[in-house]
């Protein structure tokens, strides 16, 4: 059955997907919510919290509760085209964004302000960018009524909200 030959790939998970239909889906350990599945798969690594444990990409397993602030440069240099890529900034958001899909966010959202609520290994991110075109001084975040509101956040949703503010 599709089950069984989905599961038997390392990469892929049978689970429920955005629209509550079963599917084949690419691995994602943080759906996992008991010890025995999570150390079913190899990419995956159950770590023990106060508040009993969580499944977390193998990689990230040892890694402590993180608050990362990426300093993005909007100076004029950026405009430059960067390997095969026509222009460095977007070519730079493009990275950020796909490094937000791939790390285990803590789901913490901007609104509550600093210091997490959660000791699970999770991340928190905050995008600054510094420079721009027109204003090479100032440092520029997302305006409060956009993804984080300029502020730390484990949500992807707010995160890939404060790219796209930053990408127009």
């Amino acid at each position: 059955d599709l089950e069984t030959k989905c599961n038997a790939q390392d990469e892929c998970m049978w689970t429920t997907n955005a629209t509550g239909t079963l599917k084949c889906l690419p691995l994602d350990c943080s759906k996992f919510d008991e010890r025995c599945p999570c150390d079913q798969h190899e990419k995956c690594y159950w770590k023990p919290t106060p508040s009993g444990g969580m499944c977390t990409e193998a990689e990230y397993g040892e890694c402590p509760t993180l608050d990362v602030a990426v300093i993005i440069d909007g100076s004029g240099s950026m405009s430059w085209s960067f390997g095969r890529h026509p222009h460095g900034y977007y070519a730079l958001l493009e990275v950020l964004r796909t490094w937000v899909d791939s790390l285990p966010l803590n789901n913490e959202p901007g609104s509550l302000g600093l210091g997490s609520q959660k000791d699970n290994n999770g991340v928190r991110l905050a995008f600054i960018q510094f420079s721009s075109v027109w204003w090479w001084s100032a440092a520029k975040m997302t305006p409060s009524n956009v993804g984080t509101g300029g502020r730390l956040s484990g949500v992807k949703s707010e995160l890939n909200a404060d790219l796209d503010w930053h990408h127009n």
